[in-house]
């Protein structure tokens, strides 16, 4: 009687196990986790839900302030440099700083891809709002681009194109609601 109780206790832990791995293939009961501020505690954090993901939790965020872009426009290069978590952001390679010649910033709406990767879909097609910085100027406009085989295309508050600096530019997506923050 004793071996038949514990036996169906095994049963019950396994069952358990399966079904809770199941319902999280599909998302079910799964939280939506957003770590703010940590460090290097909140890399380990990440690190250790994303290693264990029948816990539960997806990460959508890491909105962590040492790690803030910025750039600094440098006139005798015509270039904006780079800066991460207030440090120069450094080629690996040359240990240049890196500095594009332009910078776009386009707002897109972001959705997680079901399945728990945590992977986002960006919506690429359609319109938004973007601002180009090229030459020192800040150019507010528009993005628009009707299919994923399209060309990005920019326009001005006027509806004119936006002409870019020949150099490199570098493309900043964003969530429309993400505050830029932009000094002269």
């Amino acid at each position: 009687m004793v071996l038949f109780f514990i036996n169906t206790v095994w049963v019950n832990l396994i069952l358990r196990f399966l079904s809770i791995r199941m319902l999280h293939s599909f998302n079910v009961f799964k939280k939506h986790v957003l770590i703010i501020g940590a460090g290097s505690t909140g890399f380990a954090l990440y690190k250790a839900i994303k290693s264990e993901p029948y816990l539960g939790y997806i990460v959508v965020g890491f909105p962590e302030t040492g790690y803030a872009v910025e750039y600094q426009y440098d006139r005798s290069s015509n270039t904006y440099l780079r800066f991460n978590g207030g440090r120069p952001h450094t080629d690996v390679n040359t240990e240049k700083q890196l500095a594009p010649t332009n910078i776009v910033v386009v707002r897109a709406a972001h959705s997680l891809i079901p399945g728990g990767s945590g992977v986002l879909d960006i919506n690429m097609t359609g319109s938004g709002e973007a601002t180009v910085f090229r030459d020192g100027q800040v150019v507010e406009g528009t993005w628009e681009r009707v299919d994923v085989t399209d060309p990005l295309v920019l326009r001005d508050a006027g509806g004119g194109e936006i002409e870019l600096t020949p150099g490199q530019t570098w493309l900043e997506i964003v969530e429309p609601t993400t505050p830029l923050h932009i000094q002269q």
